[in-house]
């Protein structure tokens, strides 16, 4: 983003509030497999890249980055096991955190992340989480209404 100023008092008031970070407050909106257990809530887990290429809840003493997500649930609906859109507000900037903090806190991977889908079905298997968006019905509900991939493009 690049931001020109009319006047010093103008390009005084903008830098100072890039300083302070006042415009960092970013919303996502992400369409996600299942239905979270309350309508609000954060998410605070630590987590640490592995082979450079997805998130993994560690302890900070192990090596893990404080991330924090605060998400609220938009809309939910029944069809293929359930779907949800939360609006997701990350406190920190970790890479992937947000789609990490779905998958593993929330336990509702975001809809076609090929990264976060499987080790949160995994995650939920081992925590007796089971969600109705895994079973095989769902699954094929939502081939036909999403195809096969979805075409999203999820960073």
């Amino acid at each position: 983003i690049l931001i020109f100023a009319r006047h010093q008092a103008c390009a005084t008031l903008v830098r100072d509030s890039v300083k302070k970070r006042v415009f960092s407050d970013k919303i996502y909106w992400a369409l996600v497999c299942g239905e979270p257990t309350s309508l609000h809530g954060n998410v605070n887990i630590p987590l640490q890249l592995q082979r450079g290429k997805w998130q993994q809840p560690c302890s900070i003493m192990d090596g893990g980055v404080h991330a924090i997500t605060e998400w609220r649930v938009a809309k939910t609906s029944a069809v293929s096991g359930g779907v949800s859109l939360l609006e997701m507000m990350p406190q920190t900037t970790t890479r992937h955190q947000v789609r990490a903090h779905a998958a593993y806190g929330l336990k509702c991977p975001i809809v076609g992340d090929s990264v976060y889908y499987e080790p949160a079905q995994k995650l939920g298997r081992l925590t007796g989480h089971q969600a109705g968006y895994a079973s095989a019905e769902a699954v094929a509900e939502r081939a036909k209404i999403f195809g096969e991939d979805p075409p999203l493009m999820v960073h």
